[in-house]
This record gives C-alpha cells, sequence and structure tokens, in this order.
C-alpha cells in the first residue's frame, strides 16, 4: 500500500512536470549543460551505496525508529527515552522503512536524500528556465544546488533536510505555475498543497520554510477569487480548497498519533523560539534579540573563510562584539541552545551537520541585490518574488530555532529555494567571465565536500604538521576512504571509540542470552540506539531488544544494556535501569 501510493504521488507529479517541461514557455537545458551536476550525483551516489548510514541523529533517531517499527510491526508510538523518535515527522523514515522491508537491510537507505539531490537540482533547473526562458538559467540552478557543500555532504546520508528542500522546490514550482499562462489553478494549487504537506510530514523546519509560499500563493489565490467571475472562479476556490485538505492530509495520522501519546499534535519542541522568548529581557531588547539570531544565523555560513586565512576567532570575536554594542549576551538563554557562540569558531568544514556554503550563500546575497537594482532583467517581478519567499523562510528559521552550531543544515533548504532566482540573475546580467570565474569558484567550494567528506569520504588522506594549511583546515585529523574500511567501521567514523564499546556490551549479551532471548535497553535521550540494532545480528544472532519499562506479560530479560555507565563509556552491560 505504502509503494503504490508512494508511485502514484510521484507519478502525478511526474506527468506535471513533463507537461510543464515540454510546454512551449520552457525548455529544459541540454544534458552537456548538466554534466558538472552530473558528475557530482555519480560520485555521491556511489557514495551513498558504499558507506553505512552514520550520522549521530540517524544513529539517535532517524534510523533507530525505523528499526523500532520493523520489530513492533507498527508505527504506532512506544514507551522510548528517546521523544525524538516519536515526535519528530516521519515521511523521510518511512521511505527508509519501506526500503529496509524490501532488501532487509540498511544498505539502500541513504539513497532517500540522494534521490532527493537530484530531484532538487532537476526541478529547480525546470523552474528556472520558466523565470528566464529561453532555459539559460536551467543549467545554472543546477549548478548552484548541485555544489552547495551542505547538500552534497548530506545527499549521502540518513538526515531529511535534502528531503525538505526537494518538498520546497516542488511548492515553488507548482504555486508559480499555477499563476502563469499556462497554469492549471486546481491542478496546480493541488499539487503545490500536497508538496507542503509532505513536507510537513517529513521536518518540523517546514512548518517554517513553507509559511511564505503559502502565504504568498493563498493570498493572490484569494485574490483571483475574489476579482474573476464564472466557472474561472470556482476553479481558484476548489484549487485553493483542494490544497488546504492536501497540507493537512498527510500528517493526520501523525498528528493523531502525536496528540494521543504526548498531549498536543506536535509534542514539545525545545528548538523552537517563540515569540514571547523575544521579550525575555523586555520589549526594548526585542529588535536586539531579533539580529543576534539573524547575525549568529549568517556567521555559521561564513566558516569557510578561514580556508583563505579568516580565522573563526575572529569572526565570533566581531560578533561578540555587535553583541555588546546591542546591550545582550551573544549567548542569550532564551534563543539559544546549548552549545555557545565560541563552538561556531572551529566548525567542521567537511562535516554533514556544520558544514558552511559560503561561496553560495555569499552568491545569493550578491544576485539579490542585483537583481534589485537592474530593472531590465527579464522576469524580475517573479524573479524578486522567489527571492522574497526564500529570504523571508531563511529569516523565519533563522529567527525561530534556537541557534545551535548545527543550524546551517536547518538553513539548507531556503538556500536551494534561493538559487532558483539566483540562477536567473547570473545568466542574463553577468558576461562570460564573471561566469566562467563563478563556475569554477564554485567547484572548488563542493570539491572538499564531495571527496573529503569527514563522515563517508571517497578519498584517504593522512595529514601531518609539515602539510599546507589549507589541507589542514580541510582534514584536520586525515580520513580514511570508504573503500579501505570495512561497513562495520563506518558505522563508528565519527565516534571511532564506541566501536570497541559496542563489540564488548554486545559480546557479554551473547554469553548471557540466546537466540530469542530478550534484551532490555535501558537508554538516555541521546544514545545512538542504531548500532545495538545494527550490531546484534553481528555478534548476539537471534536476541530481541526491547526500550522501556517491561509491559505485562513480557519475559524477562536476560540481559539489560544501559547507559548510565561508570568512566565515560556510552554502554554498559546490566547498567542500572532508570527509575
Amino acid at each position: 500500500m505504502f509503494w503504490g501510493t508512494t508511485a502514484t504521488v510521484v507519478a502525478a507529479g511526474f506527468v506535471a512536470v513533463r507537461k510543464a517541461v515540454r510546454g512551449r514557455s520552457v525548455q529544459m537545458p541540454r544534458s552537456a549543460t548538466l554534466a558538472l551536476p552530473g558528475a557530482i550525483l555519480a560520485a555521491t551516489f556511489v557514495v551513498a551505496l558504499a558507506a553505512a548510514p552514520n550520522n549521530w541523529d540517524s544513529m539517535v533517531y532517524h534510523n533507530a525508529r525505523v528499526m523500532e517499527w520493523w520489530d513492533h510491526g507498527s508505527v504506532a508510538p512506544w514507551d522510548t527515552p528517546i521523544d525524538r523518535q516519536v515526535r519528530m515527522p516521519p515521511l523521510a523514515s518511512y521511505f527508509k522503512l519501506a526500503l529496509l522491508g524490501l532488501t532487509g537491510n540498511d544498505v539502500l537507505l541513504n539513497l532517500v536524500q540522494w534521490a532527493f539531490f537530484a530531484f532538487s537540482i532537476v526541478a529547480a533547473a525546470a523552474l528556472a528556465s520558466r523565470l528566464v526562458p529561453p532555459s539559460r538559467a536551467g543549467p545554472w540552478a543546477a549548478l548552484l544546488i548541485a555544489t552547495i557543500p551542505m547538500a552534497i555532504l548530506q545527499s549521502t546520508s540518513t538526515q531529511n533536510d535534502v528531503v525538505v528542500a526537494g518538498y520546497l522546490v516542488a511548492v515553488a514550482f507548482f504555486f508559480s505555475r499555477a499563476f502563469a499562462a499556462d497554469g492549471a489553478p486546481f491542478r496546480d494549487l493541488a499539487l503545490g498543497g500536497a508538496a507542503v504537506g509532505l513536507g510537513l510530514a517529513t521536518k518540523g523546519t517546514a512548518y517554517l520554510l513553507a509559511v511564505p509560499l503559502l502565504g504568498a500563493a493563498g493570498g493572490a489565490a484569494l485574490g483571483r477569487i475574489t476579482r474573476r467571475r464564472g466557472r474561472e472562479r470556482r476553479a481558484w476556490a476548489a484549487g485553493l480548497a483542494a490544497a488546504a485538505v492536501l497540507v493537512v492530509l498527510p500528517n493526520v495520522g501523525f498528528w493523531s498519533r502525536n496528540a494521543r501519546a504526548l498531549g498536543s499534535p506536535v509534542g514539545s519542541a525545545y528548538e523552537v523560539v517563540r515569540p514571547s522568548s523575544f521579550l525575555a529581557l523586555g520589549p526594548r531588547k526585542a529588535p536586539a534579540l531579533a539580529v543576534s539570531q539573524i547575525l549568529r544565523s549568517a556567521v555559521l555560513q561564513l566558516g569557510q573563510l578561514r580556508i583563505v586565512g579568516v580565522r573563526g576567532r575572529a569572526l565570533v570575536a566581531a560578533t561578540a562584539r555587535v553583541h555588546r554594542g546591542l546591550g545582550i549576551s551573544v549567548d542569550e538563554p532564551a534563543i539559544s541552545g546549548p552549545m555557545p557562540l565560541s563552538s561556531a569558531e572551529w566548525p567542521a568544514l567537511n562535516h554533514e551537520d556544520t558544514a558552511p556554503s559560503t561561496a553560495t550563500f555569499l552568491v545569493l546575497l550578491g544576485a539579490t541585490g542585483i537583481a534589485l537594482v537592474t530593472r531590465s532583467l527579464p522576469g524580475r517581478r517573479v524573479v524578486l518574488a522567489v527571492f522574497a519567499a526564500g529570504w523571508v523562510a531563511w529569516l523565519i528559521v533563522a529567527l525561530f530555532v534556537r541557534w545551535m552550531p548545527w543550524n546551517a543544515r536547518l538553513q539548507l533548504p531556503a538556500l536551494v529555494l534561493l538559487a532558483i532566482p539566483a540562477a536567473a540573475v547570473v545568466a542574463e546580467c553577468l558576461g562570460r567571465g564573471p561566469r566562467a570565474a563563478l563556475a569554477l569558484l564554485l567547484v572548488l567550494q563542493a570539491l572538499p565536500a564531495l571527496l573529503l567528506n569527514s563522515s563517508r569520504p571517497l578519498l584517504g588522506v593522512s595529514t601531518s604538521p609539515g602539510d599546507p594549511v589549507l589541507l589542514r583546515t580541510l582534514v584536520p585529523h586525515g580520513s580514511r576512504s570508504i573503500f579501505a574500511t570495512s561497513r562495520w567501521e563506518d558505522y563508528f567514523r565519527n565516534q571511532p571509540a564506541l566501536q570497541a564499546e559496542v563489540e564488548d556490551v554486545l559480546r557479554g549479551v551473547a554469553r548471557r542470552c540466546g537466540p530469542g532471548g530478550i534484551v532490555r535497553l535501558a537508554l538516555d535521550g541521546d544514545s545512538p540506539e542504531y548500532v545495538l540494532w545494527v550490531g546484534a545480528p553481528r555478534f548476539a544472532p537471534g536476541v530481541r531488544l526491547r526500550t522501556g519499562a517491561p509491559r505485562p506479560g513480557d519475559a524477562a530479560p536476560c540481559a539489560v544494556v544501559g547507559t548510565r555507565c561508570p568512566g565515560k563509556r556510552a554502554f554498559c552491560l546490566d547498567g542500572p535501569a532508570p527509575p
């Protein structure tokens, strides 16, 4: 049923996009112009297949909950100390659950994000070609998105920001086409609403990112309803109603389960900054807190300036001086997460949690400025509208998510959306020389993320104090290629010390439990549970893992794996269970 529904939705979207692409108002770029994005897609496809899913959030909840669902035979909430497994939107994990059911292993799980990376590139090229016919902007949209370091890094992981980016591009495509000359209001508004609903079912940030597109499309559609008459008016009204229904429909099951289990459809998200938080220091300081959120979010995208000699410490110090001038702390608790701004001094440049996209970010800012001052830009009104939607989406995420050093990845969908109008500006306003220089800059920005991904590197590099500063900045501790390590070792690439602990605990489980034995997991809220699921068949075959308190009628556990362990061990056998 899942695959049937998925195939139906994909087919409907494909038919709609195909009709748009074949229409006279848009021509897709020739295959030769997509050579660079194609090469990046090919390389990331290899990595996605060859490497094990080893992202920390995936270990804790993305993939761990897939294993829980598979074990339970249900996606209903269960007793778990890791609340993110229950309260976080599940759609991307449903795709992984289906792939797990098809293959019996996690070899294909990374391909969920990779598929949406490919879709984002193609769909953005199609939309950019509509903005500035005949198709000059399409290849630039593809290149701008394909070379975003965060997109490259995440395309081979089991996170979900690229999935949200794909749905956001689909929303922009269908909503913009609804108001074009070749649009069909009912069809395009309904498809745009469905894309919004699927985005909301994927990640909480989609609730923020979709606001400008939903607001603009809804307001414009209401204007058409009030001005038009007869059949056309009914078409717009029906399209708007269908969009509203399809925004809600994909989320009804998840919301109702959360409401029963957690008391709220979306749970209690600590990460969200509520509007009242900006009044924490009084009304006069509210603007200062807003500036703080925007400034610190921008700093996260500037980390690659370290490559050209700008120290991260200098960026953080400059930001702190601005905050002193504003009269507030640079780590104001009302709007900040647990990590201080100083943690942004040396973010990992090639990690899917923290990688900045400096060149892309600066190009987007520059393209926005050019569009504002260039009145002769073809399609300027629509280009500016998409810029406005993208920057408003970026600002909403910057303002209403607590600052944390890994928020650069939450900005990714907004950057992907902004790349579409930026491509129109590059294609129409820059000469051949500047375009060539820009393409080279984007490719150079992308290469470290493509080849030296700190979690899944294609190339192995050993570094020493005598190596060039650039190499030591990009790969401070060296790297081993994914082709030089086993899949089991890959799971622990970000936490090497964890491998021995997991193996030791699971060997202890094997000594105490036979096949069919119940192993209780007494975990804390940030435990990498997934490695126990993938390690158990290897070291303790046949045992069954159970989280939470024992249920009436359950067999007594033959072992308890806990996290309240002596020293700094992540897991220990027979650790004391939580009260």
